[in-house]
């Protein structure tokens, strides 16, 4: 298991939330606390019975200009272990939304659209490389979906 990061409100899901449509985010902050390469780093908690739309990355501030710094966004927990996939290879060294580098809105993978968590699970950061120094936020699209029979 990961480095669990979702503490402080960033899974933002109250009783009001049921049955709705919500952004949930978080800020992943290198400068402040270093990550070594492979570090999993739990972003989002998503609650049993929800559904993550999409999934977008935004770099606040680079890792470096030198080139080759990436993270990857998935899940390493129920219902898959695809580390990659919601995003595949960040480029940290470009500002702005990114989508594997290209700056742009993201698309999720196909292998995860939607992703659908029967039990509950995290949406997490894998360092591809050791980091000290971006700040990047997640933000992730989620639907409630408790009104489905999940048991």
């Amino acid at each position: 298991m990961g480095t669990d990061l979702t503490k402080g409100g960033a899974t933002k899901v109250g009783a009001a939330a049921l049955g709705h449509i919500y952004v949930a985010s978080n800020t992943l902050d290198c400068s402040a606390t270093n990550r070594s390469a492979n570090d999993i780093l739990e972003m989002i908690n998503v609650p049993k019975g929800h559904m993550v739309f999409g999934v977008s990355v935004t770099v606040r501030q680079k890792e470096s200009d030198a080139g080759g710094e990436t993270l990857d966004v998935g899940t390493t927990t129920a219902p898959g272990t695809d580390v990659d996939g919601f995003c595949d290879a960040v480029d940290l060294n470009t500002l702005g939304p990114t989508q594997g580098g290209a700056i742009g809105v993201y698309q999720i993978t196909t292998s995860a659209r939607p992703l659908f968590f029967p039990v509950a699970g995290t949406i997490d950061i894998k360092a591809i490389v050791d980091l000290d120094n971006c700040i990047v936020d997640i933000f992730a699209v989620i639907a409630d979906m408790n009104f489905v029979d999940v048991a």
